[in-house]
């Protein structure tokens, strides 16, 4: 506590804020299993999700609001598989708003573009959840942690602390779906 003396006054103790900025709790979800592209006729990003999909999913994401609380926001590519999966997630919590959708994470999405959108959803002491794509989101997993290559299964999950600068990581958890379906 720092002390603020007014003139004429006794010391007036003032609170300031001590130690780091509260982090950024993000979740980077890729999405569930859709229709294979090689059978599909329409274009890539029109892909919906099976009908095994979806089920696949909606028993994890009960596995993980299990394991946490529901997030702040969810960010999702604009892929129809991608949204699919976001609103699966956001129905599990009965997120008040829905699933906001940014170009930015489309397929093929570069680690830089990927922190872009944090930067431009996410706020200190929230959780924020992106649905996205392979090999993007394992591609930001490794920069921001160091870690390793990572890979995602369909409808997984990793958890990272995010520093505040945005810059780096420390992973909390890694969540593949067979995990997440025993949870729930």
């Amino acid at each position: 506590m720092t002390v603020n003396r007014r003139e004429g006054q006794g010391a007036t103790p003032k609170k300031t804020a001590v130690g780091p900025p509260p982090r950024v709790r993000l979740w980077l979800v890729r999405h569930a299993p859709a229709e294979d592209a090689r059978a599909f006729s329409g274009p890539d990003l029109a892909r919906p999700l099976t009908r095994k999909g979806r089920a696949s999913a909606r028993q994890a994401f009960r596995g993980l609001a299990r394991l946490a609380e529901a997030p702040t926001r969810i960010v999702t590519s604009s892929a129809l598989r991608a949204v699919q999966t976001a609103e699966l997630l956001a129905k599990v919590w009965a997120a008040r708003a829905a699933p906001v959708e940014d170009a930015r994470l489309a397929p093929g999405a570069s680690p830089a573009r990927i922190r872009a959108v944090i930067r431009d959803y996410a706020e200190p002491g929230t959780t924020l959840a992106l649905v996205g794509h392979e090999p993007d989101l394992g591609n930001l997993v490794s920069r921001l942690t160091g870690l390793w290559e990572a890979d995602f299964k369909k409808a997984g999950v990793a958890e990272l602390d995010l520093a505040p600068d945005g810059k780096q990581a420390a992973l909390r958890a890694w969540l593949p779906p067979r995990v997440l379906r025993n949870a729930g």
